[in-house]
């Protein structure tokens, strides 16, 4: 007989919040769909104006944190973001969040480039690497 095995063991992921570690729920199909979901709110949000989109992405943002973190600790995160977190944190934390919690760690040094454009003088966009390469 056969075994078929796919993925790796499930590690509990932790997300750290000012020091305050929070378990996170594992990625499965019901995060997935609720990102969907949310993506969608996100969208309507995009055509709103002014506090009404403000509060409405707020919100968005921080249920977006709680439902990620795992149901025993959904509401000590809650009151420690109504408590100390500030919305621009909020924020990165909410994008960190959809985007897989890829790229989050803080010590790490941010680029200070965004990359050549794709079109113009500075381009390398259609170029072999033999003739993006300045010779030496």
């Amino acid at each position: 007989m056969k075994k078929h095995t796919f993925g790796v063991p499930i590690e509990q992921d932790i997300l750290e919040i000012q020091g305050k570690e929070y378990r996170l729920e594992p990625f499965g199909m019901r995060s997935f769909r609720y990102a969907m979901e949310q993506s969608a709110e996100a969208a309507k949000i995009s055509e709103m104006e002014g506090i009404d989109r403000t509060n409405s992405t707020y919100n968005l943002s921080v249920d977006l944190i709680i439902r990620s973190v795992h149901s025993d600790d959904q509401d000590r995160v809650r009151q420690h973001i109504e408590d100390s977190v500030p919305p621009v944190l909020v924020s990165q934390i909410a994008a960190a969040i959809m985007r897989g919690l890829t790229d989050v760690d803080p010590t790490q040094p941010t680029s200070s480039s965004d990359g050549s454009s794709t079109t113009g003088d500075d381009s390398t966009d259609g170029v072999s690497d033999e003739e993006s390469t300045p010779p030496s």
